[in-house]
């Protein structure tokens, strides 16, 4: 996965190295360069597009990803209040059945749909038929032990979580957005190479310690 390359240099080599880092890296391939004067590539449609600049391919770039960002902070709203019906239509479902109003124990399909209607719980597992008994699995198929106020009490916290998530997310913006993930982008890049420069260091460190910490004396092809 991770490929490191040591070198070793004599004192005067390392000195003309210092005196010169960019021809050292350029001879050594540890960078390249990309021409500006002609940049063609595809735009959104695939059609070959060629720009005049490089802020001309970022502001093509941020047309088309801003909007995505707005999709995503709808979508994830969109998901959160779901979950949220969903949290709430068992939090009454459990409350009813501690209130005695509604008892599910030797009922029919169609009377416990019924009662489930009067209860005021939803048909979410297939509200195209709320008829059927299974469009109520989302309840009526929960664990035994959660029937219980306690359970009630943790459902009325998760509602609130969920609550305080789309509130924080109704606040935000497609570009607050964008840049918040660039900021998570920044930290996470550096403590990757901070971690990556660790291991070089340690790796380095080991090396000389097998050799004794004696200096490689060059090899002279004769």
């Amino acid at each position: 996965m991770d490929v490191k390359f040591i070198l070793y240099f004599t004192e005067y080599g390392y000195d003309t190295i210092k005196e010169d880092t960019q021809k050292f890296e350029k001879k050594f391939k540890l960078t390249s360069s990309w021409k500006t004067t002609n940049m063609t590539c595809f735009d959104i449609d695939f059609n070959i597009v060629k720009y005049k600049t490089i802020g001309d391919i970022l502001e093509k770039f941020v047309e088309t990803r801003l909007p995505k960002y707005e999709e995503r902070r709808s979508n994830i709203i969109r998901t959160l209040r779901a979950a949220m019906e969903e949290l709430d239509a068992k939090r009454r479902f459990i409350q009813a059945i501690l209130d005695d109003r509604l008892v599910l124990q030797k009922k029919s399909d169609e009377e416990i749909v019924e009662s489930l209607k009067m209860c005021n719980i939803p048909a979410l597992s297939n509200m195209e038929k709320p008829d059927e008994y299974d469009s109520y699995e989302y309840c009526v198929k929960m664990r035994i032990d959660r029937v219980k106020q306690s359970a009630v009490v943790d459902l009325d916290k998760q509602i609130a979580e969920k609550q305080t998530e789309i509130d924080r997310l109704e606040m935000e913006t497609a570009n607050s957005l964008w840049l918040s993930d660039l900021d998570d982008f920044e930290v996470s890049w550096n403590d990757m190479s901070a971690l990556r420069l660790s291991d070089s260091v340690s790796v380095t460190k080991t090396d000389g310690k097998k050799d004794g910490g004696k200096k490689k004396r060059p090899v002279v092809k004769k």
